[in-house]
């Protein structure tokens, strides 16, 4: 069974542009605009228990930022290993949250192949 990648960005280019690199690796990609749908949708794939394996999410978004969604996700005790994107460069607190928080983080502009070796490292750890 393929690995279940959500990738969480309201920039609909940066969706398109990972998509299609997780994809060819190959995973099976679900795409959400903002933390509020990603949640919805972790939330649904849990009770069809059929969970993502990993979690790739942007943190500034409208509705819910990313990380208000691994906040959330942290309280309802769901674990999902999740990759934060950012933009947002030397901002200690987002930093220091991260560090604590998430599996890795990448600034854009992202270093696809970087990101993919990562999510191959990470996949192959949850593989028994």
């Amino acid at each position: 069974m393929e690995k279940r990648i959500l990738i969480v960005d309201d920039d609909p280019a940066i969706r398109y542009i990972l998509d299609l690199a997780l994809r060819s690796a190959p995973y099976t990609v679900s795409q959400a605009e903002d933390g509020q749908e990603a949640l919805d949708l972790i939330l649904e794939a849990l009770e069809g228990g059929d969970p993502f394996d990993l979690l790739l999410t942007d943190i500034r978004m409208p509705r819910m930022t990313g990380i208000e969604l691994i906040t959330a996700l942290q309280k309802k005790g769901i674990a999902i290993p999740t990759l934060v994107i950012t933009g947002v460069a030397d901002v200690d607190s987002v930093k220091e949250f991260l560090q604590n928080k998430c599996t890795a983080y990448f600034y854009k502009p992202l270093d696809l192949r970087e990101l993919l070796a990562r999510v191959k490292s990470i996949m192959e750890e949850a593989t028994p």
